[in-house]
């Protein structure tokens, strides 16, 4: 043998040697580590040996377990809780009286089999229809008499060219759980053939029944639905974006009347525009309540 061939064949059984002794450093490591399976977590986790505070298991049993888990795991995120009952829409309502009379939209709760509000403190008070008219949309929910100060109707004029904010629960991704506030004004040059009121803002699904309140703090309009952007503009070819249509307060004040509803006329200090900034701010989002259809 020459020395090259020697010195190969050396190589050889050094690196036979060096993996021997690696592949007994690994058995020895895997000797020390046990699976140890938790019954109160129902969890399988990896352990030195003589550290497992639950039950010992083989390699085989821990996998078993773990595809156990999991399936159990994905079962619970795909499978939605068939004990509660769905929710088939929702808008958005007032109080207008002091005996739980809610104003809201009659398409919101018209295929109703409950009907429910939720008011700001997350209350969820159960509600039944007690009046309704199609020609206005317009229906009125009783539930228990809550306590907060209804909000006032203003019956007394044309609103156009108000700056307004709408209160209410527009959809958003998710439904809100709070009241929010929209920012808009009544446009001037504009007069919906049935006499409703035009509202220039951010009109969304979960908008129906939401008051149009004005600087002073009175509702002049409930909100009925968005303008379609998309039907106008392959009807006239004109692009109108955030207009949204409301029920005059002049109909909502004589419904609301007709159904037996004492409207207050005006807020308790007396002082429409003394109060106008606390109103908006708090006591008109205590007024207005979410309403879902169940």
């Amino acid at each position: 043998m020459n020395a090259s061939r020697a010195w190969t064949a050396a190589g050889c059984a050094a690196a036979l040697v060096a993996a021997a002794l690696s592949t007994s450093a690994r058995a020895d490591e895997a000797s020390q580590v046990q699976f140890c399976y938790d019954p109160a977590r129902d969890a399988v986790s990896r352990v030195v040996s003589g550290k497992c505070t639950g039950t010992v298991i083989s390699e085989s049993e821990a996998e078993v377990r773990q595809q156990a888990r999991r399936a159990a795991i994905a079962g619970q995120i795909a499978a939605p809780d068939r004990t509660l009952p769905a929710v088939k829409g929702y808008g958005t309502g007032f109080f207008i009286g002091t005996r739980g009379e809610v104003l809201t939209s009659l398409h919101t709760v018209a295929a109703c089999k409950d009907v429910t509000v939720l008011t700001r403190k997350r209350e969820r008070l159960p509600a039944r229809v007690v009046a309704r008219e199609s020609a206005t949309d317009l229906a009125l929910l009783r539930t228990r008499p809550h306590a907060v100060q209804p909000l006032v109707l203003d019956a007394s004029g044309d609103p156009s060219g108000r700056d307004i904010r709408i209160v209410g629960y527009p959809f958003r991704g998710i439904g809100p759980m709070q009241a929010l506030i929209v920012e808009g004004s009544i446009p001037s040059d504009m007069s919906p053939p049935d006499g409703r009121v035009p509202v220039s803002a951010d009109v969304r699904f979960g908008h129906s029944g939401s008051p149009v309140i004005d600087r002073q703090g009175r509702v002049v309009g409930l909100i009925a639905q968005k303008i379609n952007s998309a039907a106008v503009y392959a009807a006239t070819g004109v692009t109108i974006t955030n207009l949204g249509l409301a029920i005059s307060a002049g109909d909502l004040a004589r419904f609301a009347r007709g159904a037996g509803v004492s409207l207050p006329s005006s807020y308790p200090d007396g002082g429409d525009a003394a109060a106008a900034s606390a109103l908006q701010a708090e006591a008109q989002a205590e007024a207005v309540v979410r309403v879902d259809c169940w």
